[in-house]
């Protein structure tokens, strides 16, 4: 699917252009979409939708998975360093 959900990219700009006139209200999105696009039916244009939907989702949980591990890497970069200031680095003897 990509970006566009496998739509041709005017296509999914149109639905968008709709989705974003009408928020809250696929019903009459989805049908203002298929009355403008002779290429999508009603139905067409209502599977768009859920598969928009589940796509912004998983780009909501990649943003955050994201910032979790940045998050994490700077809390690991910071212990290395207060090891190394505290000197907890140890060598070892053989």
């Amino acid at each position: 699917g990509g970006a566009t959900g496998g739509w041709d990219e005017r296509d999914h700009d149109r639905f968008l252009r709709y989705r974003t006139q009408h928020p809250g209200n696929p019903e009459v999105y989805c049908e203002k979409t298929a009355n403008d696009l002779p290429d999508h039916d009603f139905a067409s244009v209502q599977r768009h939708e859920l598969w928009y939907v589940r796509y912004q989702a998983l780009l909501q949980q990649k943003r955050e998975a994201i910032r979790s591990w940045r998050s994490t890497q700077a809390q690991q970069k910071q212990r290395g360093v207060k090891e190394e200031e505290e000197g907890g680095e140890e060598e070892e003897e053989e």
